[in-house]
């Protein structure tokens, strides 16, 4: 407590000290210490972590902007199989403290999303070139680890649009117009982090790490997400559509996998002991077409 309190502190005589130093406060002019401590406490509010409160709200307006836009295949079958998979990686993952929801998008293109809060997006196309079961879990581990690491979140942070509290007064029964405005904005933010611009490369790496770690703790093969990877590296030259904004987003696969191989190797993991489920995989996907 007294290491918050201190930081508080530092961070008000930051603000004020900034105050202080601008053109004219050095010259005998009167000096607004009013002024000076309001710097100090918009740097406090800029300086604390959003809430899950917070997170929730964006994640749910971002979620809500997404199957808006791309529209979600609901079939009962595939839909059972991602969540079961993907519920069952959150144990292992840094934040399984939350609610983490699946659900697969009306799109051809290959492709996952995930957004604040535990929503975690995988295409229809996405689906169709997986492979295995170990494939899919390497997917949706990369997709929680964006999550779990607060990436989006860290993301709106560091943005002039946010201030701590600046959307806590939106829920599904009061909603708060200044709040309202706040959230509109930091979805605009994380829309375009999340489908134009992409991620940091070490987010994407830090992801990669994290999908094919918890694969493995959870009895899949590491290996999963690395052969998905190699397919991705196979195909990148035919300029396929529907892979232009995956390429586009991401490092590029050959350099995702060389930071996943010395990853790997540090881990001195044995792939052979895990299973990759390719034909039950196989045989659900036989059973069950993707349109």
């Amino acid at each position: 407590m007294k290491t918050m309190q201190f930081r508080i502190a530092a961070l008000i005589l930051l603000g004020a000290l900034a105050l202080l130093a601008a053109p004219g406060h050095l010259t005998g002019q009167n000096i607004d210490f009013g002024k000076a401590l309001k710097a100090g406490e918009n740097l406090v509010k800029a300086a604390k972590p959003m809430d899950f409160k917070e997170e929730h709200a964006l994640g749910r307006q971002v979620a809500a902007r997404i199957t808006g836009n791309f529209g979600v295949w609901n079939d009962p079958n595939w839909t059972l199989y991602v969540n079961l998979v993907g519920r069952a990686l959150v144990p292992y993952c840094e934040r399984s403290d939350i609610k983490y929801r699946f659900a697969i998008l009306n799109l051809d293109d290959i492709n996952a999303y995930s957004a604040p809060a535990g929503y975690i997006f995988i295409t229809k196309g996405m689906l169709k070139q997986l492979d295995s079961e170990a494939q899919l879990a390497g997917v949706l581990g990369h997709e929680i680890a964006h999550v779990a690491k607060k990436h989006i979140v860290k993301e709106v942070q560091k943005s002039n649009l946010y201030s701590a509290g600046a959307i806590a007064a939106v829920t599904a029964a009061n909603v708060d117009e200044k709040s309202q405005e706040a959230l509109n904005k930091l979805t605009d933010l994380s829309w375009d982090r999340l489908i134009n611009k992409g991620f940091s490369r070490q987010d994407e790496y830090d992801a990669d790490q994290a999908g094919a770690r918890n694969a493995w703790r959870l009895g899949y093969t590491p290996l999963g997400l690395r052969e998905f990877l190699v397919t991705l590296k196979a195909r990148e030259k035919e300029k396929n559509a529907n892979m232009k904004t995956m390429l586009s987003t991401h490092p590029a696969p050959a350099k995702r996998l060389e930071k996943l191989d010395e990853f790997m190797k540090e881990k001195g993991w044995k792939p052979e002991t895990r299973q990759d489920n390719k034909e039950r995989f196989q045989d659900f996907k036989k059973r069950h077409p993707i349109p």
